[in-house]
């Protein structure tokens, strides 16, 4: 339910303008190639474009002629203080009869044993046990959200405390719940023992073994996995370890009615106090089912939802036109159409959750494959083909889903065969937004979609940079201001600088444009315009290891000599777009059905998958020198922080560095390294990432309409070692022209 889209298109109308600091481009429609919908502005305010595709439960019902009610309808309009198990476990079952194909969770026994759960919980007996690799099991996503010195707190999977978990009833309801067991917990166990048919569950701080580095690190880097693995997952939206589930009879309290107020009250109090996602767009809920169904009112449609799940589409992977339009009677659309109003409120509210809110969270939903998701006093269903609320009316999930899956699916996430730079830019913005408690998980709460991703990522992930294209990617820029982490223990390696990881906010996905350069067709979607702006490597980078060992960054940066692919290695020209090599796709053997601007080198998927690395630092002989700097400025089509001009020593224009802020400059001359060298062609398409094209100055560095230029990196230099402040670009003949110094600088 997570999407976001870099956008090759400057918009024309002004009304399709960035005006909301928290707009992120969107994709292009499939029907208006030239059209860009930056956001929807409804009652004043806006929705971030790169939701929409990902919104839970909505893209599941039909889209009806009949207009969708307005307001609050709350999933009961008698609501019952108990869940009904019985509608549970039909959930469940008619989901395993009729979505077998999609939604089955695959055994680990295959796979490597450290590929899967370890243990688990059996909540017929209360105890931990070990995974043989065939049970199917329940896992549980949550927000922890409690202090941690208390008993509950100390209580996790270690060495010395296993034969304790093992215990016959060590997770026993007793007297409502065991001291040392949080609330929580007590009923998630208490919550699979009654759906009965499965009795194992995998919860991550009693089924990872603290203590056990290689083993812990084993099993955060099989997230992926084990969401994928497990039959369902129960999702704890709004509930916290210390309050638990209600609704459980015989065992906790009865559900509340929440009416309107109570919803929408609660929605704005867990956003403001977890700082969640949301912030500025909290706009009401007929402005968030506007900017769903907007698009299709104008058109004057009634499309077709095609079942998506969580996968990662674009906009259009909401609606399918192609499919056939059944005749529904009014009674029946009627039903669907309160179905609908009654998910997308419930959508809205996910939203605004606590759960939602959460860097952890991220991979827990995007691999899961079924959801059981509990959520203001409610309890929803989702999977890969169809949602459900608590005391739904009309019946659905019962015929097969519409949507082919071809067997490339890790969970919930559909991926190609081949690296996906432009979905893996998506998935970073929209997890690094995200809160973490402790601010040095931000790599570990994100290795299950590397470990996933590095199947088709040749040499894998360094601290969330991919190998292959490491020199287009060192060049992130934000779009946001953002700010930087700091971890517990001074010198954690999970936070370099000079990457991603290491700063909290929104990156600009469009600033690793060069890098998937490659790119042409994406799935459900138009094809991607192609980019002139290049990347090439001038700096050889090394990674230093803990011992300061130092070990080459095997970048494989898209090559732009297409002779370097030949048919001997599957690559082909298409025959109808060779003659022009301005337009010419290319196509690989083992991938017919895809096309691409250019190749690019694909993995083999027989070797094993390389583990991400952490590394805190990287090095490299390069040059260095120190610039002046310029006036100020903000280009809100570029971003939203503050970028500064440099000059040289005779006060012209030379190059632009963008700052992870929105406050005016600190410095007046900065110390930058070369990190690289680029180019792009003057067209209005690529304007968007670039806040010098049109600055004083600039104009006759245009010669031949292309821009040539160097990226380089503002650096803060501690003890001998250099830290990213900002990235930029110097013109190319100005930054040849100054006088340089040859240095080995060491970045962390």
């Amino acid at each position: 339910m997570f999407s976001l889209g870099p956008t090759t298109h400057r918009p024309k109308p002004p009304a399709m303008e960035k005006q909301d600091a928290t707009m992120v481009p969107s994709e292009t429609q499939p029907d208006d190639e030239n059209k860009i919908v930056r956001h929807s502005e409804f009652d004043g305010r806006s929705l971030r474009e790169e939701l929409i595709p990902y919104l839970p439960y909505v893209d599941k019902l039909q889209v009806n002629s009949i207009p969708t009610p307005t307001g609050f309808i709350p999933a009961h309009e008698k609501p019952n203080p108990w869940i009904n198990f019985k509608m549970l476990k039909g959930w469940l079952r008619t989901c395993q009869q009729n979505h077998e194909d999609h939604c089955e969770a695959q055994s680990h026994h295959a796979r490597s044993p450290w590929h899967g759960p370890l243990w688990l919980i059996d909540t017929l007996y209360r105890r931990l046990v070990p995974y043989d690799g065939e049970v199917k099991y329940f896992a549980l996503s949550y927000v922890w959200g409690m202090s941690t010195d208390g008993p509950e707190a100390e209580i996790n999977l270690r060495q010395d405390s296993l034969s304790k978990l093992q215990q016959n009833q060590f997770f026993m309801n007793k007297q409502g719940k065991p001291k040392h067991i949080p609330q929580l917990i007590n009923d998630v166990v208490e919550l699979v023992r009654r759906i009965d048919s499965w009795q194992y569950l995998w919860i991550d701080r009693y089924c990872i073994m603290q203590d056990d580095g290689p083993a812990k690190n084993a099993q955060i880097s099989a997230m992926n996995a084990i969401y994928a693995g497990a039959f369902a997952t129960i999702i704890a939206a709004d509930a916290t370890a210390e309050s638990g589930i209600r609704g459980i009879k015989g065992h906790s309290k009865g559900r509340v009615a929440l009416d309107v107020e109570d919803a929408k009250s609660k929605s704005a109090v867990t956003s403001f106090r977890d700082r969640e996602v949301i912030e500025a767009d909290d706009l009401n809920i007929d402005a968030f089912r506007g900017l769903i169904l907007e698009k299709h009112r104008q058109e004057g449609r009634t499309p077709f939802t095609r079942s998506r799940g969580s996968s990662i589409d674009s906009w259009d992977s909401f609606y399918d036109f192609d499919e056939h339009r059944a005749r529904h009677d009014v009674k029946r659309q009627e039903a669907r159409a309160k179905d609908r109003s009654i998910l997308e409120n419930q959508a809205y509210l996910l939203l605004h959750s606590p759960w939602y809110s959460r860097g952890w969270t991220f991979q827990e939903s995007l691999f899961s494959r079924r959801k059981i998701i509990f959520q203001n006093e409610r309890v929803n269903w989702e999977c890969h083909c169809s949602a459900h609320y608590d005391g739904q009316e009309s019946k659905r999930g019962d015929e097969p889903c519409s949507k082919r899956v071809d067997g490339n699916t890790d969970g919930g996430f559909e991926m190609t065969s081949w690296p996906d730079l432009y979905r893996y830019a998506r998935l970073v913005c929209l997890f690094n937004r995200r809160n973490l408690t402790f601010p040095e998980d931000a790599l570990f709460a994100f290795a299950g979609v590397m470990s996933s991703l590095s199947l088709t990522f040749k040499y894998g992930f360094i601290s969330g940079l991919p190998q292959m294209f490491f020199h287009s990617t060192l060049i992130w820029q934000p779009y946001q201001p953002m700010s930087r982490r700091e971890a517990r223990v001074d010198g954690d390696p999970t936070l370099p600088s000079w990457s991603w990881a290491g700063w909290h906010g929104v990156i600009q996905s469009e600033s690793w444009r060069s890098g998937y350069a490659y790119v042409k067709q994406l799935a459900g979607t138009s094809d991607l315009e192609r980019t002139s702006w290049r990347t090439f490597e001038t700096v050889k980078w090394f990674r230093l290891d803990n011992a300061g060992g130092k070990h080459t960054i095997k970048s494989r940066d898209v090559h732009f000599n297409n002779d370097d692919y030949t048919p001997e290695n599957g690559w082909a020209a298409d025959s109808e777009t060779s003659s022009d090599e301005s337009m010419a796709t290319w196509h690989h053997k083992s991938i017919p059905d895809t096309h691409f601007w250019r190749p690019v080198e694909l993995r083999d998927p027989i070797k094993a998958r390389v583990p991400p690395v952490y590394c805190r630092y990287i090095t490299a002989s390069t040059r260095k020198v120190l610039v002046k700097a310029g006036p100020s400025f903000m280009d809100t089509h570029v971003s939203r922080c503050t970028a500064v001009d440099l000059i040289n020593g005779h006060g012209d224009w030379i190059g632009v560095l963008r700052l992870p802020s929105s406050q005016p400059p600190s410095a007046e001359i900065y110390e930058l390294i070369e990190l690289s060298r680029g180019s792009v062609q003057k067209q209005d398409g690529e304007k968007d990432a670039f806040e010098e094209w049109d600055r004083p100055g600039m104009e006759r560095y245009w010669a031949g309409g292309v821009y040539e230029f160097y990226n380089v990196m503002a650096i803060r230099s501690r003890d001998g070692i250099a830290y990213r402040e900002a990235v930029g670009r110097i013109e190319k003949t100005s930054w040849e022209a100054l006088e340089t110094l040859e240095v080995e600088v060491v970045l962390g």
